[in-house]
Formats: C-alpha cells, sequence, structure tokens
C-alpha cells in the first residue's frame, strides 16, 4: 500500500472535527452526507488529499476513538462505515479529544448538551 506524507496538525484538526460532525449527526439519527463531508475538506486544508486518503483517516479515527473508548454511546464505538484501521498517527488521539471538547462546548453554548453527553460518556 502507497503511504503519503503524514497529515499536518491542521489536516488533521480538520479531519477529527468532521469525524465528530458525522459522530454527532448518527447519535441524532441523522443521515450523514459522508461524501459532501469529504469535499468539504477537499475544498479547504485537504486539498491536496484524495478522497481515498480522507476516507482512510476516518478510518483511523474509528480506530482512535475504540482504542481509547471515546464515542461509547455509539453502536461500536465508531462512525458507521468506517471500520476501524489501526496504525493511525500518534497526533491523532489528541486531534479527536481536541474537536469532541470543541464539539461538546459547542453544544453546550446550543443546547444540545444532553445529545453530546450520550454519544461520549455512555
Amino acid at each position: 500500500m502507497k503511504r503519503g506524507k503524514a497529515y499536518s496538525e491542521n489536516e488533521l484538526q480538520a479531519t477529527a472535527a468532521a469525524y465528530v460532525r458525522m459522530a454527532v449527526g448518527q447519535a441524532c439519527g441523522q443521515k450523514v452526507n459522508k461524501a459532501a463531508l469529504t469535499r468539504e475538506l477537499q475544498a479547504g486544508v485537504c486539498a491536496d488529499r484524495s478522497r481515498g486518503s480522507i476516507d482512510a483517516k476516518f478510518m483511523n479515527y474509528s480506530a482512535v476513538a475504540v482504542d481509547h473508548a471515546m464515542l461509547p454511546g455509539l453502536p461500536f464505538g465508531y462512525v458507521k462505515g468506517y471500520k476501524p484501521a489501526p496504525n493511525y498517527q500518534k497526533a491523532m488521539v489528541e486531534a479527536l479529544r481536541d474537536a469532541i471538547g470543541h464539539a461538546a462546548a459547542e453544544a453546550m453554548r446550543g443546547g444540545f448538551e444532553a445529545t453530546l453527553r450520550d454519544i461520549i460518556a455512555a
């Protein structure tokens, strides 16, 4: 399998935020348009990344979520459709923690704290 250069901190932050958006949508019973999120990333900070690369990164985030029990409120502890793939960058652990923290802060400001709490602390 060909490997490209490691994701930058900005790319990790953006992909982690997108992964958490998918987790929140899934937990709320919403249909999540994963392809649209990927295109959004490709139009921004991940402009040099292929769809396959971004999908692989989401699978890595699933492994992070499972390995560190970050999303226990989701079935299997990760976003449906992104089976955990090991061998992730160590920096991804902190990126996902930060994205969950930012989402929690946003949810509390918007009145969705119960839903987010259910996702991250089942």
